[in-house]
C-alpha cells in the first residue's frame, strides 16, 4: 500500500511540475527549441534501421537514441506526437524518481532518494534539453538498487542491458562503475565469483545489439555518428566548454553557453555528507568506494580540459584518458557523469534524511523548482499549411542547422507530409548529394542567421567542412552561371518541388534567396506570405 501511495504521489508531482495543459497539448512540447528536440521528436515513431525518406536522394541508416521514450509513445500516438512525447517524459521522470525512491529504502529514506534523484538539478536540467535519452537514469538507479540487494543476482546482468539499450552513454557508465566496485570487492574479504555472474548475462543479451550496432556506425551513409573526442581536443578544443561540467557552477555560477544545468543542490549536498557521516559511523563496508566513485564521476564530469566561467584554466584533467581509447573516445560529452554522481548523491542523501523526511523533500524540490527556474518550457510544433500541398520529394530551404535550427523542423514536418526530404539528422545536416549543388550553397549564402560560412572547423566535425568552404567562396565571387541546370539537377535527384520559408529569414536575405532561385528555376508555382514554392 505505502509503495502504491509513493508512486501515485511521484506521479501526481511530476505531472504538476511539467504542466497538464503542456503535456495534453497536441501543438506544444516540453522542452527548449534545441536541434536535439527536433531530431527526437522525428525519430519517436520510426521503427527502422533504414531512412530512405531522409537524407534524400542518398537516403541512410541510423539507431534510435532512446528505445524508451520511443515504447513509452507507442500507447498515445494516436493523440498526437507531441501529446506521446510529453508522456513519454513524463513517464521517465516518474521513473527517475521511483528509481531514487528504489535505492533510497535500501540505506534510509525512499522518499527523500526518490526526491533527491528525480527532482537533482542534473535530471530537471535535462528534461529541456531534448535529448531524451539522458532521462534514462531510472534504469541506473533499479541498476544500483538490484546491486545493493545483491550484487550476484542475474537481475544486475539484466538492469546492466536495459541502462545499455536506453543509452549507451549511462550503459558504459553502468560498466566502468561495476567494474571499480568488483575490483573493490575482489581485494576485500567479499569477494567470490558468483559476482561475475551479471557480467555473464549481460555479455550474452547485449552481444546481438553491439554486433548490429556496430555494423551500421560503420556504413558510410549512417547519419548518427559525430566527432570524437580526439577531434575535437586537436581541432575543435573551445567547443568542449559546453559539452563540460564548469567547474564555477558548482559554486552557483549560472551558464549561458550550455543548455545543460552542472549545478549542484545544497541540500542534496548537505544531506550527503550526512550519509556519509552516519555510514562511517556504522561501519557500513561499502563507505569508502561509495565515496571514491562519487569524487571520481565528479571529476570526470569536468571533461578533459577544466573551465572556470567558460574559460580554460587547466587541459589535463582524468577524462583525457577516454580520449585515447577506441570506443570510449566516442563519448564527447562529460557532463553526462553528473548522472552517475547525481544517483550517488541521492543514495547518501536518503540516508542523511532519514530522519524528519518530509522537510527534507519539501527543502530539495523546492531548491530544484528554483534553480530550474526554466519549468514548463515548452516549444510549439505546429507544422506549416504548405506541407499539405507537397506530392513528393521536397527541397525546404534554407539550409541552417546551427544556429537557429531549420533542418530539424523539416525533419519533424517530413514524419507528418511523409514525402523524402533532403535533411537528416543533426550529425550528418542534408543529404551529401546536396553538398555541391550551387543553388543550395548560394541560398545558404544570402542567410545571416546561418553562421556555416565562419565556423568551418565545427562544420567539418559535422562531415559539411567542404560544404562550409563552398558557401564561402560564393561569398567571396559568385559563380552565377553554374545556376543554370540546377532545375535539372534537382529533378534528376528526384525532388518535385524546392519550398523558400521566406518568413525564417531576414527579410533582405530573403528576397536575395528567392532572386537566385528564380535565376535558376523561373517564376514560382506557389508565393504566399513568408513562403515561395518551385515546382521541378
Amino acid at each position: 500500500m505505502k509503495f502504491l501511495l509513493v508512486a501515485f504521489g511521484f506521479a501526481l508531482c511530476t505531472c504538476i511540475l511539467l504542466s497538464p495543459e503542456v503535456i495534453f497539448d497536441p501543438e506544444r512540447v516540453i522542452g527548449k527549441e534545441t536541434r536535439d528536440l527536433y531530431d527526437h521528436l522525428a525519430l519517436l515513431d520510426l521503427w527502422s534501421i533504414q531512412a530512405d525518406k531522409w537524407s534524400f536522394p542518398t537516403g541512410g541508416s541510423l539507431v534510435p537514441p532512446d528505445i524508451f521514450s520511443m515504447l513509452f509513445s507507442v500507447p498515445f500516438m494516436g493523440m498526437g506526437r507531441g501529446v506521446a512525447f510529453d508522456i513519454a517524459l513524463w513517464i521517465q521522470l516518474w521513473l527517475c524518481c521511483m528509481g531514487g525512491y528504489s535505492v533510497g529504502k535500501h540505506v534510509g529514506s525512499g522518499v527523500v532518494g526518490g526526491v533527491a534523484f528525480g527532482f537533482s538539478p542534473f535530471v530537471l536540467g535535462q528534461l529541456y534539453t531534448g535529448e531524451t535519452e539522458t532521462m534514462n537514469g531510472w534504469t541506473l538507479a533499479f541498476l544500483l538498487s538490484a546491486y545493493i540487494h545483491n550484487p550476484r543476482s542475474l537481475w544486475v546482468g539484466l538492469w546492466l542491458t536495459l541502462t545499455s539499450l536506453g543509452s549507451w552513454y549511462y550503459g558504459m557508465y553502468a560498466c566502468i562503475c561495476w567494474f571499480f566496485a568488483t575490483l573493490w570487492r575482489f581485494f576485500s574479504d567479499d569477494w567470490d565469483r558468483r559476482l561475475l555472474y551479471p557480467i555473464y548475462v549481460f555479455f550474452g543479451c547485449i552481444a546481438i545489439p553491439v554486433v548490429l550496432y556496430s555494423y551500421i556506425l560503420l556504413e558510410p551513409d549512417q547519419m548518427f555518428r559525430g566527432p570524437t573526442m580526439s577531434d575535437y581536443l586537436d581541432v575543435n578544443p573551445r567547443a568542449l566548454a559546453s559539452f563540460s561540467v564548469d567547474l564555477a557552477a558548482w559554486f552557483g555560477h549560472e551558464r549561458v553557453d550550455a543548455g545543460h544545468d552542472d549545478r549542484l543542490s545544497l541540500t542534496i549536498v548537505l544531506l550527503s555528507c550526512m550519509g556519509i557521516v552516519s555510514l562511517i559511523k556504522e561501519k557500513y563496508c561499502g563507505w569508502k568506494i561509495i565515496v571514491i566513485l562519487l569524487v571520481g564521476t565528479l571529476m570526470l564530469s569536468l571533461g578533459p580540459i577544466l573551465h572556470w566561467k567558460s574559460e580554460p584554466f587547466f587541459s589535463w584533467m582524468p577524462y583525457r584518458i577516454f580520449a585515447e581509447l577506441p570506443v570510449l573516445s566516442l563519448m564527447r560529452l562529460p557532463h553526462r557523469w553528473l548522472v552517475v554522481s547525481s544517483l550517488i548523491f541521492a543514495f547518501l542523501a536518503s540516508r542523511g534524511g532519514r530522519g524528519l523526511a518530509f522537510l527534507w523533500c519539501v527543502l530539495i524540490s523546492f531548491e530544484g523548482l528554483y534553480m530550474n527556474h526554466q519549468g514548463r518550457f515548452s516549444v510549439g510544433i505546429q507544422a506549416p499549411s504548405i506541407i499539405d500541398l507537397y506530392d513528393g520529394p521536397v527541397l525546404e530551404l534554407p539550409s541552417r542547422t546551427m544556429k537557429g535550427d531549420l533542418r530539424g523542423k523539416y525533419l519533424l514536418w517530413q514524419r507528418e507530409h511523409q514525402h523524402a526530404t533532403a535533411y537528416s539528422l543533426l550529425m550528418q545536416g542534408w543529404s551529401p548529394a546536396l553538398d555541391n549543388e550551387p543553388l543550395f550553397i548560394a541560398v545558404t549564402s544570402v542567410d545571416r542567421h546561418d553562421p556555416i560560412s565562419v565556423r568551418t572547423v565545427e562544420a567539418s566535425q559535422f562531415r559539411k567542412g567542404e560544404f562550409a568552404q563552398s558557401v564561402q567562396d560564393w561569398q567571396r565571387a559568385p559563380e552565377w552561371s553554374t545556376l543554370y541546370k540546377s532545375g535539372f539537377r534537382l529533378r534528376k535527384m528526384g525532388f518535385s518541388k524546392v519550398v523558400l520559408f521566406r518568413a525564417a529569414m531576414h527579410e533582405q536575405d530573403a528576397l536575395e534567396a528567392q532572386r537566385i532561385i528564380e535565376a535558376a528555376l523561373g517564376v514560382p508555382f506557389i508565393e504566399e506570405e513568408g513562403v515561395v514554392v518551385w515546382n521541378l
